[in-house]
């Protein structure tokens, strides 16, 4: 990020790696690895195109060409004893019955000047040919394809077969990519990449004005997200998140109160009570009582409650009936007589007609007072 020219800008290099990332695989060959300046997340290796060591010939012995296995490193040495033919010294190869794969049958291959078998697993290799299983992986002949992201063919301890690894990919093969803790590794149970998921974070969370947003977590694909913004109402925010509970009414947003620990809208005045039913309207008085022998009619009824009509003005008359009929029609309340069978039923009633008779006879009484005097 400290290229001349485009100083905090993110740029590609070329050459050896800068600051305190790790340098790119080499073993001393021409195989080293390097920055290409195009590419930022690995280093850039030599393929099989690129020769590494040189033929040579030694004590009737032919060591083949190496080639770069693309990882930073020569193939493995592939030599080949000459006997009953002899090695060139100006020509490093066996003055054998060959010079290319082709000039050899049943399914053998030129080494050196020699058609020689396939070789097996784990056997160093230049190419496809040379294997019997076909298969010329990390330079050496491997029991699969071995192509994978984290395989790998050349593992110690398990040469010759393809390997799940941990840590990053080998041998040439594509980095995992990824951003900070969110990029990828080998996990040593697969042959692709594994990334961290939504459990990792990668930033901090933060809550501000009744907002919360969540810390930033890892997606699985080797990106940072930040996590969603949302809303504390009715609570308010309590340092980094949200506050789940409250204490005082201060702990809630406005029109909320604080109620048994939650925040709870502050309610509405209730509905005001019905009405009250109106009163019943009075019954009118009853008509005086008749004397034994036709006396004079008791006081006049009282008047009748509203929306009834009065009673009777003046008492009724004794007749031959158990009933004394009211003289205004307008009343239907009988009152039975004294003597009648129907006392129980009519009993308030006789009640009420006794108390008119005695204030009748209460009047009288003083108005017979008045003209004594």
């Amino acid at each position: 990020c400290n290229v001349t020219g485009s100083e905090g800008t993110c740029s590609a290099v070329s050459g050896a790696p800068r600051g305190a990332r790790p340098a790119c695989s080499t073993d001393g060959t021409s195989c080293a690895g390097s920055c290409d300046g195009v590419t930022t997340a690995a280093c850039s290796y030599p393929g099989s195109a690129t020769v590494c060591r040189s033929a040579a010939c030694s004590a009737g012995v032919a060591t083949l060409e190496g080639h770069c296995t693309g990882g930073g490193s020569c193939s493995p040495i592939q030599q080949q004893t000459c006997a009953p033919f002899i090695c060139h010294p100006t020509d490093p190869r066996c003055d054998g019955d060959c010079s290319v794969d082709t000039d050899c049958s049943g399914g053998q291959y030129c080494a050196g000047g020699i058609c020689v078998d396939p070789q097996p697993n784990g056997a160093a290799c230049g190419g496809t040919t040379q294997c019997a299983s076909g298969n010329c992986v990390d330079g050496v002949c491997c029991d699969t394809a071995c192509n994978g992201q984290c395989e790998a063919c050349n593992e110690p301890g398990s040469v010759g077969t393809c390997s799940t690894i941990t840590g990053t990919p080998r041998n040439g093969r594509a980095s995992c990519g990824g951003t900070g803790v969110c990029a990828g590794s080998c996990d040593g149970t697969s042959g692709t990449c594994a990334y961290p998921g939504g459990s990792t974070q990668c930033g901090t969370g933060s809550c501000s004005n009744g907002i919360a947003t969540p810390a930033a977590a890892c997606n699985g694909n080797g990106s940072c997200l930040n996590g969603l913004q949302t809303s504390c109402a009715p609570y308010l925010c309590s340092g980094t998140t949200c506050a789940g509970t409250c204490t005082d009414p201060a702990d809630c947003v406005s029109g909320f109160d604080c109620v048994a620990g939650s925040c709870e809208a502050i309610g509405v005045g209730g509905a005001g009570g019905m009405s009250g039913a109106g009163g019943m309207a009075g019954v009118g008085g009853m008509a005086g009582a008749g004397g034994a022998t036709g006396g004079v009619g008791g006081a006049s009824g009282g008047t009748a409650g509203a929306g009834l009509p009065d009673a009777g003005v003046n008492g009724g008359s004794a007749g031959t009936s158990n009933l004394i009929d009211g003289v205004d029609e307008g009343s239907t309340c009988r009152v039975a007589a004294p003597g009648s069978d129907s006392r129980s039923s009519n009993l308030p009633w006789l009640l009420i007609a006794s108390g008119i008779a005695l204030v009748g006879a209460r009047r009288r009484r003083g108005v017979r007072s008045e003209r004594r005097r």
